[in-house]
C-alpha cells in the first residue's frame, strides 16, 4: 500500500473512531439521538466528510 493509500485508510479510521465516539451522547446541533448520526440542519441529510458537528465533538470530549 502507498504511503498517500495508507494515509486515506488511517483518516478514515480515525474519523470512524469520532463518529462512535460522538454518537455516545446527543447532537445539541442537530438534535440527533444517541446512536444516531449527525445530520445537515438545512437538508437533513447525514453529515458526509465530517465525523459530526463539532459541539457534539467537544460533549463527548473528542480529542481531534
Amino acid at each position: 500500500m502507498t504511503s498517500w493509500a495508507e494515509g486515506r485508510r488511517e483518516a478514515a479510521l480515525w474519523r470512524d473512531y469520532e463518529r462512535s465516539e460522538a454518537e455516545q451522547v446527543s447532537c445539541p446541533e442537530c438534535e440527533a439521538p444517541v446512536g444516531e448520526r449527525c445530520r445537515n440542519v438545512h437538508d437533513g441529510q447525514p453529515l458526509g466528510r465530517l465525523p459530526a458537528h463539532w459541539r457534539r465533538l467537544k460533549a463527548a470530549e473528542v480529542e481531534s
